[in-house]
This record gives C-alpha cells, structure tokens and sequence, in this order.
C-alpha cells in the first residue's frame, strides 16, 4: 500500500463547503445581479456556515469577501503568494496546477489535480508547508467536480447567468479562481493552530473562493 493511499487532504471540508456556497449563491442572485449582490450572498452564507446572525458578522465577511474580489481585479495571484513566506516548492505547486491546460476536459483536469495533490502529499514539506498548495488543490478539485455536475444538468441554475453566446458546454468555469480566492481568503484571515488554517481563515478561504468565482463566472472581462 503506498503512503498516499492513507493520505487525506484535511482541507475537503473546504471544497464542499464552497460548493454548497455556490448553490445558495446562484439561488438567489436574481435576474439582474451586481457584484454587491454577489459579495451579500456570500456573506449571508458565511453567516449559516459559522451559525452567526449579527449584522457585525455580517459586516465582517461583506468586508473580507469584497477585499478578496477586489484582489484578485487589481492584483496578480503571484502578489498574495508572495506576500507570505511561503515555501518556495509549495508556490511551485500551486503554479503547476495554474498551468493547467484548458483544452483538458474536466475530468482530464481533475485527475490532473489528483495527481499534483499526491505529489504535495508525498513531499518533503512540513505539514505546515502543505497548507497553502493543499488548500489550493482541495476547493479546484472541487470546483472541477461541480461544474462537471452542472454540466450534466439540463436545468443547471447557472444556465441564464452565461455570457452571450456561451453554454455550457463551451464556457470554462472558473475554477482557477476559486482555489486562488480560497489561499487568498485563508491569507486574509488568520493562520493559526500547528500547520493548520485556524477558524478565521477557514470562512475567509470559503468566502474567498464563493466570491471569486461567482465574480469572475457571472462579469467576464
């Protein structure tokens, strides 16, 4: 048995989380959305994920997710890497599945994700080291995994929020930037706990990745 058989990326939670904060998104953006709409709808869902109702939490997560989008407008992702003492094998990690191809299919892609989270695993880092690259593949693999989803859903509710002339198809999900929305909102909250993601940062790589997606799927360049 190889030693990546009993491996477990700690950060799935993550990835699910941030898929089931797609679907409460995109179920209430209406026909007309914002970006302000996009950010409320995030943090409202960071609310229920943190079991929170104050308009102080709220205030909190509209603030982060909106900081987060607006990085990732203004900013290149390489920026906020380096803006951490990141090892440098673990900004390597990250790169290689940035570099990715789009002419993969989904499911190319995915294995593709698979095969650089067992690398990470199997790696020299330190578990803390692992964080960022680990986090990164956890919430692409599973964006990957929902728009494969989507795409198989007659009546997936993204369907009226494509651009001209796209279906689904031919329009390629974002999920480059959710994982990096996800290492940037982690980045924004605070790290904490032996080589792990404390709390905070937990909801800020959630928002992070709703935000960023949903921002960079719905208002195209």
């Amino acid at each position: 048995m190889s030693s990546f058989s009993k491996f477990s990326n700690p950060y799935l939670p993550i990835g699910d989380s941030h898929n089931d904060g797609l679907d409460y998104v995109v179920a209430r953006l209406g026909s007309n959305p914002n970006i302000e709409k996009v950010v409320e709808l995030s943090s409202e869902y960071l609310q229920t994920v943190a079991g929170e109702t104050t308009k102080a939490s709220f205030a909190l997560y509209y603030q982060l997710v909106s900081r987060i989008i607006n990085e990732n407008v203004s900013s290149p992702f390489s920026e906020t890497l380096s803006s951490t003492d990141m090892n440098a094998q673990a900004i390597s990690f990250i790169g290689n599945a940035l570099a990715i191809s789009d002419a993969l299919t989904y499911p190319q892609i995915l294995k593709r994700l698979e095969s650089i989270e067992s690398a990470i695993a199997l790696s020299t880092l330190t578990q803390e080291e692992k964080t960022y690259p680990l986090l990164f593949v956890a919430v692409a693999k599973a964006s990957v995994s929902y728009w494969i989803r989507q795409v198989d859903n007659p009546e997936s509710p993204w369907i009226p929020y494509l651009p001209s002339g796209e279906d689904m198809q031919t329009f390629r999900w974002p999920w480059r930037e959710d994982a990096s929305g996800a290492v940037s909102g982690a980045i924004g909250g605070a790290l904490g706990g032996p080589g792990g993601v404390a709390s905070g940062a937990l909801l800020g790589a959630i928002g992070g990745a709703i935000g960023a997606s949903v921002a960079a799927a719905i208002f195209p360049d």
